[in-house]
């Protein structure tokens, strides 16, 4: 399941996986979510900024889901200003620091003890 959640800025699309993350998390939430975030950053003139948490109870996704996913992040690779990844698995760690580079914005990622500061970097203007 993927979830909205609200971490006190309009700038920010943020959202929170939990459980296992399917296509129509995609198709109800993440694009839309997504979609209106850049049309707002769009017409201030910025880019996206992207806050996805893959905290407690986050059990992976399904296959069509991962698809789901490369395809979104394909689309938008030049859209985000800044990323942040907060997880404390090593599979998403890892992706995050190989796919990281071939996106505009800078992309970090944290552990969920260290949500709060990630919440702060996403946020800062």
């Amino acid at each position: 399941m993927i979830e909205n959640i609200d971490i006190g800025t309009d700038r920010v699309v943020a959202l929170r996986a939990s459980g296992h993350v399917t296509h129509d998390d995609y198709t109800k939430t993440l694009v839309p979510a997504l979609e209106a975030g850049l049309e707002a950053a769009r017409a201030s003139g910025h880019k996206v900024r992207f806050y996805y948490e893959l905290g407690e109870g986050f059990e992976g996704y399904t296959a069509h889901a991962l698809w789901d996913d490369a395809r979104v992040g394909g689309e938008h690779l030049r859209d985000f200003e800044r990323i942040a990844v907060v997880t404390d698995h090593p599979v998403f760690l890892g992706a995050v620091r190989l796919f990281g580079p071939l996106i505009s914005g800078e992309v970090r990622a944290w552990p969920v003890a260290e949500r709060e500061e990630a919440r702060a970097w996403i946020s800062t203007l």
